[in-house]
């Protein structure tokens, strides 16, 4: 298992570098699927150019791998997320139908309104009717989606936040299951979230918290014009029967805080 040669789209993002990490770390060989070679390239790793959205490249970067790894999207394009999708399981048909992971997004089904899940949603009917080996591998929101989202609200002298529940997830843990779980073949679907069900609210007073800032969370009960936050506000993200992992909300932030 660990001389498998993974082939890793998404591999320069926010979980695919330490999905990458995690990969070399089970002595797995590693290749990023990348428009172009970053200046400083990662010791250890192969890059092949190429382009999943439009299908170029892609035959050349299959070659040799027994293990495919989607974790790559195009945020303000479902359809072409979903093209690039099909693009990538079609090469992979044509090469000699290695393993095929992809990334999804727990309970996307319940937030199809907004387009970048409604991609996932696609991709995973994709990738079950591809007839290859693969295993969709749903995780829930980031930490860091939560701690962006705080962000983008934190300028009025109280934090309007979705009055609902999420079960948010460390990317670190994310990246380490999504490895051992491919690198072992696993097929079917598995479930991904963080360990405590929390209310939005109290995600933003531990937030503030954390900051120093003495505001007033608003919990919003009125409908919200995004489909994902009225999904939010709905409890739509919560999946009980999900494997829980282990790092909570407060060790983020307070690893937030030591990196400065």
């Amino acid at each position: 298992m660990n001389d498998c040669l993974v082939l890793v789209t998404g591999g320069t993002g926010h979980l695919g570098r330490l999905l990458v990490q995690a990969l070399l770390g089970e002595g797995a060989r590693v290749r990023v699927l990348t428009r172009r070679v970053p200046s400083s390239p990662q010791a250890g790793v192969e890059y092949a150019v190429g382009n999943y959205t439009d299908g170029t490249g892609l035959a050349e970067a299959l070659a040799g791998i027994s293990r495919v790894i989607h974790t790559a999207h195009v945020l303000g394009d479902p359809l072409a997320d979903a093209r690039g999708t099909l693009h990538l399981l079609e090469a992979a048909r044509a090469a000699h139908r290695p393993h095929f992971t992809f990334v999804s997004i727990v309970r996307a089904r319940q937030a199809r309104a907004f387009g970048y899940y409604a991609g996932k949603v696609r991709g995973e009917e994709l990738v079950e009717a591809s007839g290859l080996p693969a295993l969709v591998f749903r995780a829930a929101q980031f930490h860091h989606f939560v701690d962006e989202l705080l962000v983008g609200v934190d300028r009025l002298p109280w934090l309007p936040v979705p009055d609902g529940e999420l079960q948010p997830v460390a990317v670190e843990e994310v990246a380490h299951e999504l490895a051992w779980r491919a690198l072992a073949g696993q097929r079917g679907t598995f479930d991904l979230a963080g360990p405590e069900v929390r209310r939005v609210s109290d995600l933003a007073r531990a937030w503030l918290a954390a900051r120093g800032e003495g505001k007033r969370v608003l919990p919003v009960r009125l409908p919200l014009p995004l489909p994902v936050l009225r999904a939010m506000q709905q409890g739509r993200f919560i999946e009980p029967g999900a494997t829980r992992g282990v790092i909570t909300w407060e060790d983020f932030l307070r690893e937030k805080a030591a990196r400065g």
